[in-house]
């Protein structure tokens, strides 16, 4: 698979469902984990700096999905269900009052936060939820790039706009690395998934 313009310009949810339907149903779920670790160091930023959130169980969380993935482990279901529910419900992952917001580096907490949560989801089997944690990673690239480089989305001035779409080709490029990995296993390999997650741990997008 390659980036058309359409593709980096507007997320396209029915496009991805069309590509993670010809992946072994039991591994792209891989593929919602890997945008989770990338992103992941957003939320570690953003804890440290403001003591708040629950570091330790997401990456616990994000740990367990990877040793379902890689080693079969099993995963409690009505655990994991419970954690996305006082996700949504409470303050205990991302402050949700306007009077704590902490600015552009919350904003990129409340993205990993959704990312870790929709792969968990995916990984329990619902395809939407999979393809939603995916967008995660994308929609936080397009917020980055706005922020550090000063190049919104709707950027009027041609030769911006084409270092914009660019730098978005070059933020998801390891994403479309796992996708045609994954579309390439016949079979089930852990040592093709192990070299994903090394992949997702080596590429990690940092502030």
């Amino acid at each position: 698979m390659d980036l058309t313009k359409r593709q980096l310009q507007e997320f396209n949810k029915t496009f991805l469902k069309n590509e993670l339907n010809e992946i072994i149903p039991q591994i792209r779920s891989v593929l919602g984990v890997a945008s989770a670790e990338r992103i992941f160091p957003f939320y570690v930023q953003w804890s440290k700096e403001t003591s708040k959130g629950d570091l330790k169980t997401l990456r616990n969380l994000l740990n367990q999905l990877w040793d379902h993935i890689l080693e079969g482990k099993n995963l409690n279901e009505p655990e994991i269900k419970e954690l996305y529910k006082k996700a949504l419900e409470t303050d205990h992952f991302l402050p949700r009052s306007d009077d704590s917001y902490s600015g552009v580096n919350q904003t990129y907490a409340e993205e990993v936060v959704s990312s870790v949560f929709y792969s968990a989801l995916g990984v329990l089997g619902d395809l939407d939820m999979l393809v939603t944690a995916v967008e995660q990673e994308s929609e936080l690239l397009d917020s980055y790039i706005a922020e550090k480089y000063g190049i919104p989305f709707e950027e009027p001035d041609e030769a911006k706009y084409e270092e914009r779409l660019k730098l978005m080709k070059d933020g998801l490029s390891k994403q479309v690395e796992d996708l045609n990995d994954l579309k390439e296993m016949k079979n089930i390999s852990s040592d093709e998934l192990l070299k994903i997650k090394k992949r997702a741990s080596e590429t990690k997008m940092k502030l």
